[in-house]
């Protein structure tokens, strides 16, 4: 029975949380959360994985997805609504995101795909947006990992012969021998 123990280095103690040092306090404390994740219940783990979706999702329009925002008007004049706004975008880091892949990848594979997968998918495109390469990184290849996944249909496609032809070059599309209804060519001489 070889066991092998990780350890994690524990962050340094925090004085006063501020804007300077909260993304890494949060992300801390999520780990914390995720390595009790096999203590939590199933409805935890869901709601945890709706609650980050939000966070990641908040200020983007995404699909036919709301947003959270709320209608506003002018009073009783009008009635009419204002355009509405984009609530602000949450900073969030990549280590805070790496953080939330873990909870998608726990729950993807301890029955709560769907909101798991949702996640990994929110995730991978705050990522983008952000250029987050190593959050990206491990998004994209949680997300071909997924039973069900987005890249299984990918990995299954096999094109019809009528979509090969229409790509296909093959030794017949190059015409080798004269017909009849060409162009005869000039030929120059040499005096000009």
């Amino acid at each position: 029975a070889n066991m092998l123990t990780v350890k994690k280095v524990p962050p340094p103690q925090v004085q006063v949380l501020n804007s300077q040092n909260k993304q890494s306090v949060i992300a801390f404390l999520l780990n914390v959360y995720c390595s009790c994740l096999i203590d939590m219940s199933r409805f935890s783990v869901d709601f945890t994985c709706k609650l980050s979706s939000r966070m990641v999702t908040r200020g983007f329009n995404i699909g036919s997805r709301k947003s959270h925002r709320r209608n506003v008007s002018y009073g009783s004049d009008t009635g009419a609504k204002l355009n509405r706004l984009l609530p602000n975008r949450l900073v969030l880091s990549s280590a805070l995101l790496l953080e939330l892949l873990h909870l998608g990848f726990f729950a993807l594979f301890n029955q709560c795909a769907n909101h798991g997968l949702a996640l990994i998918r929110d995730i991978e495109f705050r990522a983008k947006h952000s250029s987050m390469d190593s959050v990206l990184l491990v998004s994209k290849s949680l997300l071909k990992m997924a039973p069900n996944g987005p890249y299984l249909e990918e990995q299954r496609y096999i094109s019809t012969p009528s979509q090969l032809s229409k790509n296909l070059i093959t030794n017949a599309s190059f015409r080798a021998k004269k017909l009849e209804g060409d162009i005869p060519r000039v030929e120059m001489g040499e005096g000009g």
